[in-house]
């Protein structure tokens, strides 16, 4: 039976390749995802300094960072760090 980490957020990441030895199959990362997103998106709406940038390429540096992050923890996750 699979198991669930719900709450994977914060958790140490130690703490979660431990649990993931022990039998977890899913890790649930959303809060953590979400604060990603809210400070790549806060850090990318400071560095325009009130400029302007087309709204199809302000989102490119929020998308990268989370997919760069989401990939960092599942290279983690599957003991590839």
């Amino acid at each position: 039976m699979p198991l669930v980490l719900h709450g994977g957020s914060g958790t140490p990441l130690a703490d979660v390749r431990r649990a993931i030895e022990c039998g977890i199959a899913k890790v649930n990362i959303a809060t953590e995802f979400l604060d990603t997103y809210i400070k790549t998106t806060l850090k990318v709406f400071g560095d325009l300094n009130g400029g302007f940038v087309p709204p199809d390429k302000l989102a490119d540096p929020i998308v990268d960072a989370c997919a760069a992050h989401v990939a960092r923890l599942i290279r983690f996750f599957a003991g590839r760090d």
